[in-house]
């Protein structure tokens, strides 16, 4: 498996947003029907840097498409 890392301005120009909509409605249509991977998003905090890191995982298994 090869990662592909894209920007916003490299993603912008592909899909239109009918077509980003088309995909998120199939994305929900899929968690309703327990097939997606989604656990709890680890938080990790930096009180030296008064932030935070949250990291977002996911699997579609039907889509075949894992994300961050």
């Amino acid at each position: 498996m090869k990662t592909l890392i894209l920007t916003d301005d490299e993603v912008k120009p592909l899909l239109s947003m009918g077509e980003v909509m088309e995909v998120v409605e199939e994305a929900f249509r899929e968690k309703g029907l327990g097939r997606v991977q989604m656990p709890s998003k680890p938080y990790l905090f930096f009180a030296k840097y008064d932030g935070d890191l949250r990291v977002m995982p996911s699997y579609l298994e039907r889509m075949e498409i894992a994300a961050v």
